[in-house]
């Protein structure tokens, strides 16, 4: 391109949007995989040490966020007390879905989120599962 076709009539530099992706992606998104984790744990939720060893997630912390945000999750939370390999204590957060509304929540915004990206979707026992180990509130 010379320089009279890379500049707008202002002397500015034009837009050139960035790829697009036309395919969606076969794989859960890092949103997917923290909802997903919150569901199956329950009462026992998740953390960062949690996340980080079955998810190899640095920070859940973002999707949650996410999921309060945009989706209107009730995410409940608490700091709880770890004693690092150095002998010192750090805390971390420990997060929970607040009840079985928002367990039904989760399934649903997950089984939309697989069908855009054609996975197979959640069995209706899966998801009964789900809300029989969740608590009422």
């Amino acid at each position: 391109m010379n320089k009279k076709n890379s500049r707008t009539a202002n002397g500015t530099t034009k837009y050139q949007p960035p790829y697009a992706i036309t395919q969606s992606s076969n794989e859960a998104t890092k949103l997917e995989l923290v909802a997903l984790h919150l569901m199956e744990n329950d009462t026992a939720g998740t953390s960062h040490l949690s996340a980080m060893a079955k998810l190899h997630d640095l920070s859940p912390r973002n999707s949650i966020s996410q999921l309060r945000r945009q989706y209107r999750i009730r995410v409940m939370d608490q700091f709880f007390e770890h004693k690092h390999s150095g002998g010192g204590k750090t805390y971390f957060k420990r997060y929970w879905l607040a009840g079985r509304d928002e367990v039904r929540k989760i399934a649903e915004i997950l089984h939309l989120n697989r069908k855009q990206r054609r996975a197979e979707p959640f069995s209706q026992e899966r998801i009964a599962r789900y809300l029989a180990h969740s608590p009422l509130h």
